[in-house]
This record gives C-alpha cells, sequence and structure tokens, in this order.
C-alpha cells in the first residue's frame, strides 16, 4: 500500500493528468486504472486451499469422499474455484439445498457430479431450491407446480438454475398454460412452460396474445419477444447478441436457437454484471433505464484448456460448438466487473 505522501503526489498527478487530456481519454485512463485494480484484488484475493477443500470433500458435512479421493479432486479443482471466487460457505450452501433429505434429495454420487459446476457458475441456492418447489410440487409458494418426477424435477432445477431462470415466472407460465382457453394436456403445458421459462417468455403477454390469433406459435413468438419491452439480446452462433425479432426472423426453428444462446449481461452499480431479467426483479420499475445506462459486460468463461476467454473468443475456439461449451464453463467475472465477492458468491445478489 502507498505511504500518505506518495498517496498524495500520486493524487496530485492524477489531477494534473485530467486537466490535460479530454474526457473521452480520461475515461479510458480510468477504466484501465480500475481494471488494474481489479486485476490486483482478484490475484490477491484469498485462495481456495487444496488442503481446506479437501478437508471438505472428504467430510460427512461436505462430499464424504475417501481421503484420497478427496486430496485428488482438490488437487484438480482449487486453482479453477479459487477464479470463481468459489468458497467453502458457498459449497456448503449448495450442498444443504441439494442433498436435504426434505428437499431436492440429491444422491450422493450425483451431488459430487453436480455441485462444482453449480458453484462455478455462481448458482443461487435459493433460486435452485425454488425451482425445484415448483417443478416438484403440484402447489407450491401460492400457486400451481408442475407436479414432476422427483429426478427429472431434479435435473432440470439443476439446469435451469445454471441458466438464472426466475423460478416465479416458471410457475406463472405454467399457471397461465393451464387455462382452459389453451386447451392443452398437462404434459404439454409441463413441457412447454420450461421451454418457455427457458427461453425468457413473459405469462401475460402470452395469455392476452393467443385469444387474438388462436395460434400458439404465433402467441409464443409475441410473449418472448415483447418480454421485458424487447431489450433482451442473445448470443447466436457468430458470437454476437440478438434481440428475440432478429432470431425470429433470420431462424426457421428460432425457438430452439434461442434458448440455445447465451443471454447479453450488462453491469450494474455494484460493479458485477446481470441479465435483464436480473435487473428487472432488483430494480424495479427503474431497471430498463439502468440496465440501458449500464456497461454492455465482456463475459469471460474458462476454456478446456484452463486459460479464460470471451465470447468472440470462445467462437473463435470451440466454432460451432461454442454455446454449449460456454454453457458447461467455469464464469469468470466480466472485463468491466469487480472480482467475485466471496461472501456474495452463490447468493446473486445486486445492491440498489
Amino acid at each position: 500500500l502507498a505511504t500518505r505522501g506518495s498517496s498524495c503526489f500520486l493524487s496530485r498527478a492524477l489531477a494534473a493528468l485530467q486537466t490535460r487530456l479530454r474526457p473521452a481519454a480520461w475515461s479510458r485512463v480510468v477504466f484501465i486504472m480500475r481494471s488494474a485494480v481489479c486485476c490486483f484484488l482478484l490475484a490477491t484475493a484469498a485462495a481456495v486451499q487444496p488442503k481446506e477443500l479437501s478437508d471438505w470433500f472428504a467430510s460427512p458435512d461436505g462430499l464424504a469422499m475417501t481421503r484420497q479421493d478427496a486430496a485428488a479432486l482438490a488437487a484438480q479443482e482449487a486453482q479453477t474455484l479459487t477464479q470463481c471466487g468459489v468458497t467453502i460457505r458457498a459449497l456448503s450452501d449448495l450442498k444443504a439445498t441439494m442433498y436435504d433429505p426434505g428437499h431436492m434429495d440429491l444422491p450422493m454420487k450425483e451431488l459430487r457430479s453436480q455441485i462444482l459446476l453449480l458453484a462455478e457458475q455462481h448458482a443461487s441456492p435459493a433460486d435452485l431450491g425454488y425451482l425445484f418447489d415448483v417443478l416438484f410440487s403440484t402447489y407450491t409458494h401460492g400457486g400451481a407446480g408442475l407436479g414432476l418426477p422427483k429426478l427429472i424435477a431434479q435435473q432440470q432445477a439443476i439446469e435451469l438454475a445454471r441458466l438464472r431462470t426466475n423460478p416465479k415466472d416458471l410457475q406463472s407460465l405454467y399457471g397461465a398454460l393451464l387455462t382452459p382457453s389453451f386447451g392443452i394436456n398437462v404434459k404439454r403445458a409441463q413441457d412447454l412452460a420450461l421451454t418457455l421459462a427457458r427461453a425468457g417468455a413473459d405469462s401475460k403477454i402470452l395469455i392476452a396474445a393467443y385469444p387474438r390469433t388462436r395460434n400458439l406459435d404465433s402467441a409464443v413468438a409475441s410473449a418472448v419477444s415483447s418480454n421485458l419491452d424487447g431489450v433482451v439480446r442473445r448470443h447466436a452462433k457468430d458470437g454476437k447478441p440478438y434481440t428475440a425479432l432478429e432470431f425470429q426472423s433470420h431462424y426457421r426453428d428460432w425457438l430452439s436457437e434461442w434458448t440455445d444462446a447465451p443471454s447479453e449481461m450488462h453491469v450494474a452499480e455494484d460493479h458485477k454484471a446481470y441479465t435483464a431479467g436480473e435487473f428487472a426483479t432488483h430494480y424495479g420499475n427503474i431497471w430498463e433505464s439502468k440496465f440501458k445506462s449500464g456497461a454492455v459486460a465482456t463475459q469471460m468463461r474458462l476454456a478446456a484448456d484452463g486459460k479464460p476467454y470471451d465470447m468472440v473468443e470462445f467462437q473463435s475456439f470451440y466454432t460451432d460448438s461454442w454455446q454449449t461449451r460456454w454453457a458447461a464453463a467455469p464464469e469468470l467475472p466480466c472485463k468491466e466487473c469487480a472480482p467475485f465477492d466471496a461472501s456474495e458468491v452463490g447468493q446473486a445478489q445486486l445492491v440498489v
């Protein structure tokens, strides 16, 4: 850390520099300095030590592995977990949701295979549990649940949590599709609700659009393209972001392409990246202005070679399979973001 004298000198030097630069140039200097500070903080953050991980992996309160297997897994995963800002607390919170016999009740073998990626992609334990409730129960949280078999509900909850799906949206979509006006059976309603939740459809728009045409495909297209005032964009196979309307005009099977595409994220006031839906959830009526004023996040993930890449680089590295690879890759802070705060990892909290 700088001494008091050197700090004052640095402040005067920066003030003098600011007076000599145009605003755009000064903004670039500030961005570079902020990025350097973030990199320093990330590099000096307390790492998850292999011994600490090994102890948790071997503990009955953790993954109950043999000491040998726990040590091997810890040595393999410690660096990635540290880069993603994952802590023992985050792992413990996820386990509490996933393994509890009164809740998701995952078998230990399945827990071991799923928990690390969920932690590395910063899935919210609260949303994961809520999603399972909606998927498994027939009535929960004041509304209809899908009532899926337990194994399918477990699998779907994990996938949807990784996609940052809002459990309330899933529940409202399913409730809308059960209304008599749609005239579809329960199985069709379940399948379509899952698809539309992944696509980010608006249940109110779906209900309003269907009676006008009695065409479900048309209503679905409106519910997706008009959701959140149509500002949502997703990254197509070329790595570039497009709206749902643009997907609909370009792809014959636009809904499948749209659901496979990663969502664009913007940087909020807490210097972390969020989707438009997350902005809407946390900012309420002012979400759109907050979303549009935030910088587009240059999202970063770890590739199989252990190196960080943004979406364009992922697309170049993996070509046609990049979206599938991206979905299965550990999430790093975006280029414009602050490092993940260990106290917030897995909680998906937005500072308002």
